[in-house]
């Protein structure tokens, strides 16, 4: 069982797993009746992937409370990168986005057709709901409502791609409909798989999905669209800027010292949300130091929060678990 529970705290084991599952569904699809074309396509949608934050988030949670059983919670992880997948695939069609490529690759329904790509989308939401029917746990009836909201019209992906149609976010963008708009189609399923991951490991929801809603804010504000538009940049200290994290040494420095020490990263098997948030990809945005030197994450009331700083603070009262 501990060899099990390390697959999920390991983030190169866990990604692995996650693959591999994601393949066998993709080639299983053949063998249970659908057309090679398809089953073909539905596969290029999947693959080669992007970072997966979203079931990569149900994991870290359910590794970080202790969660036992992992067939579950690679099950969920699956159908939450297929809903996420599903809902790429229709937004690059002509009547949204009309985008021509995807991570580096023709979109969907340039490769094929725009046909095709709805084929593909709406498959693809069968598949991740079906995966999550099929599981005979007593947590998979709730785990499935959890993404079915997060998918469907009530403030899911589907109300959110409406909220992107409507004139008050699209002509004359009003605040209120933009929140709406990203809570829908962007933080709806980062809260989804944040509490579907508590869910696998037996832990309260609540705090969790407040978490994946606070992420999917974060990845949708202006300043962290810019930071994941950038170049690659040198690798950032995780604990705080210190005299060997600063600017490279000249030739002759680093050869008197001797090789520079490896880079060194907390683990992040953690049990609550906030150091969740810190350990998250999300932790490299700049934080503010506060000149009254206290050690909350709570700005003073004349000091503009940053995003992040906002998440921490919302998080800063979570229940202990």
């Amino acid at each position: 069982m501990q060899s099990e529970r390390a697959i999920l705290g390991s983030g190169v084991r866990g990604a692995q797993r996650l693959e591999a599952e994601l393949r066998a569904a993709v080639e299983a699809l053949p063998a249970a009746g659908a057309p090679a074309r398809l089953a073909a396509a539905v596969g290029d949608a999947l693959f080669p992937g992007g970072q997966r934050l979203r079931p990569r988030l149900l994991l870290a949670i359910c590794a970080a409370e202790g969660g036992q059983d992992i067939d579950f919670a690679f099950d969920a992880a699956v159908a939450v990168e297929c809903v996420h997948a599903a809902s790429l695939a229709h937004d690059d069609l002509p009547c949204f986005d009309d985008a021509d490529l995807r991570r580096g690759k023709p979109t969907i329904h340039k490769r094929y057709d725009e046909a095709t790509a709805l084929l593909v989308g709406d498959g693809l939401l069968t598949l991740a709901f079906e995966r999550l029917a099929a599981s005979e746990d007593p947590r998979a009836i709730r785990a499935l409502r959890i993404l079915l909201r997060a998918t469907g019209l009530h403030g899911g992906l589907i109300a959110g791609q409406g909220w992107e149609l409507e004139p008050s976010t699209k002509v004359s963008p009003d605040e209120s409909a933009v929140r709406r708009y990203h809570a829908g189609k962007t933080s709806g399923l980062f809260a989804a798989a944040a509490g579907i991951g508590a869910l696998a490991a037996g832990a309260d929801t609540t705090a969790y999905t407040a978490l994946g809603y606070r992420i999917g804010g974060l990845y949708q504000s202006p300043m962290t669209s810019s930071m994941r538009r950038r170049p690659a940049r040198r690798p950032v200290n995780p604990r705080g800027a210190t005299r060997r994290w600063s600017a490279p040494r000249s030739s002759a420095s680093t050869a008197s010292r001797g090789p520079a020490p490896p880079l060194r990263r907390p683990s992040t098997t953690c049990s609550r949300p906030r150091q969740i948030v810190r350990y998250a990809p999300f932790s490299k945005l700049p934080s503010r130091r506060f000149a009254h030197g206290s050690s909350r994450p709570t700005p003073p009331p004349d000091v503009p929060r940053s995003p992040f700083e906002h998440a921490q603070c919302a998080l800063a009262e979570a229940p202990r678990t």
